[in-house]
């Protein structure tokens, strides 16, 4: 079978049509009991498309920072609020966080809120400056619930296309030259590979379902893949009027306006080019983190790369936490300390919720917090009798610690600390902290889900009423978001 009719036949199908083609929400498509894949980044929709939104809508959002929630401006059409569009990718995306005040949600600039503040107010910056800096600081963004999502999910990207046949080389390649020709019209980048990666990044094998065109597109002769791209220019330029058309459909400006574009397209390609270098990437100083993406981008744009970097070094709070959370320093490392006992026995948590501890602080202040939390997660320990908290599940195997002569243990947030600017209160507290031996804790961290479910399950049977004291008020359903269990 020749790739056009391959592709007809994916377009024929009602189904699979929607499946590629739509794009913008995360509803499954009901037959197939899959989300749609039109998007390859989850966190851009019609609401927020390129990276570049975050900053735009910013002060959008800010208009109702300290107003409470029922005095938000609302639409005259709907009577729904205008600004509900931005609140939970803002959170994710740690620029604003929640509190409550009688009963009602408010909404507060974080520093990277306040950092946003300087760059509208920044003349000297262009356009291209602006994306890198947005870039930068989405990367400990949790969009859909995924720690360090642009980063971990790049690396799912790369790995669905070269379970498909494609070399981790030739997609960064491709993706290298779609941005280099970012100038053309869209019915001219359809000639480039990357549409095509970008478009079919995942096979789809189920409901009696084989779709594989990635594969297909990897055999095909460049006169198969002329030939496509002929089909697919002309029902794009026709809107569909002749033939369903699933790349058409996607980027067609009418009647589906909006739907997908060229620049949305650009922004993946980008996103994937600079995040390649970020996996795996290792222990590196701040210093050597911030060069690799500016070195990455420079190979890609031209921008003013001296006022970039001084920006980020005169704003090195904001940029060094997002470097400590995207390289997990300092995250839960759980490195055997020697606390003297002195230290234990005097410390006590305080009663009830504990406000967060990790918003404008400097440094006298975190390296305080820093200690505070070693001696809770000691406490912790010590509250198990140094043993691990899932020993009545699990067969679980100690060593003694060369430092403290006991059972070396590990100090978990069940609550992942990952997810702070979902909540009001701290989630360090000992309420949240549970005690586990090694391979317990890999096994929350990195086990199948149905490995790990049941223990999910039994520490939050064992802690929730200490949450809610400690003002942590979460489900099970939630928390197994956390952990991205799928029931």
């Amino acid at each position: 079978m020749s790739l056009l009719k391959y592709y007809k036949k994916m377009s024929e199908d009602k189904k699979i049509y929607d499946l590629y083609s739509r794009c913008g929400t995360e509803r499954k498509i009901r037959e197939l009991g899959h989300k749609p894949l039109g998007n390859v980044y989850w966190f851009r929709n019609t609401n927020f498309r390129y990276n570049m939104t975050f900053v735009e809508d910013y002060r959008k959002f800010k208009s109702n920072a300290g107003v409470k929630r029922s005095q938000w401006p609302k639409n005259s059409k709907y009577n729904q609020e205008q600004h509900k569009i931005y609140t939970v990718r803002m959170r994710q995306a740690k620029i604003f966080r929640q509190t409550t005040v009688d009963g009602e949600e408010l909404y507060f600039p974080n520093p990277k809120g306040i950092f946003i503040e300087k760059l509208l107010n920044n003349n000297d910056l262009e356009e291209k400056d602006i994306w890198i800096l947005s870039y930068i600081f989405l990367l400990d963004a949790y969009f859909n619930v995924k720690v360090n999502y642009i980063i971990n999910r790049s690396l799912e990207i790369i790995d669905l296309l070269v379970k498909q046949g494609l070399t981790e080389e030739k997609i960064i390649e491709s993706a290298k030259e779609i941005i280099e020709n970012q100038d053309k019209s869209i019915e001219e980048l359809l000639k480039y590979d990357f549409l095509y990666y970008e478009s079919f990044f995942t096979s789809y094998e189920k409901n009696g379902y084989n779709i594989n065109f990635i594969s297909e597109y990897i055999k095909a002769s460049e006169e198969e893949k002329l030939e496509l791209y002929s089909y697919i220019k002309y029902n794009l330029k026709n809107g569909e009027k002749d033939n369903k058309c699933i790349i058409a459909k996607k980027f067609q400006k009418y009647p589906n306006k909006g739907n997908y574009d060229k620049n949305m397209l650009i922004d993946d390609a980008k996103t994937l080019y600079l995040s390649k270098n970020l996996i795996n990437i290792g222990d590196v100083s701040f210093n050597h983190f911030i060069d690799i993406i500016l070195d990455s981008y420079e190979s890609i744009e031209n921008y003013n790369r001296p006022l970039v970097k001084s920006i980020i070094y005169s704003n090195r709070d904001v940029f060094q936490d997002i470097y400590y959370n995207v390289l997990n320093i300092n995250k839960e490392n759980n490195i055997d300390e020697v606390i003297s006992e002195n230290e234990i026995n005097s410390f006590s948590e305080i009663e009830g919720p504990e406000p967060r501890t990790d918003i404008g602080e400097n440094e006298v202040g975190k390296n305080k917090n820093y200690k505070s939390s070693s001696l809770k997660k000691e406490k912790a320990k010590r509250k198990s009798g140094y043993f691990c908290e899932l020993g009545d599940r699990n067969q679980c195997q100690y060593f003694i610690s060369k430092t403290s002569n006991k059972n070396f243990l590990e100090a978990h947030h069940l609550v992942q600390m990952e997810f702070s600017n979902d909540f009001e209160n701290s989630l360090d507290v000992i309420a949240n902290l549970i005690a586990l031996c090694p391979n317990c804790h890999r096994k929350l961290h990195h086990a199948k889900d149905e490995d790990k479910i049941g223990d999910i399950e039994y520490l939050f049977s064992k802690r929730k009423e200490q949450l809610k004291e400690k003002g942590i008020n979460i489900s099970l359903a939630k928390l197994k978001d956390y952990y991205n269990i799928e029931d």
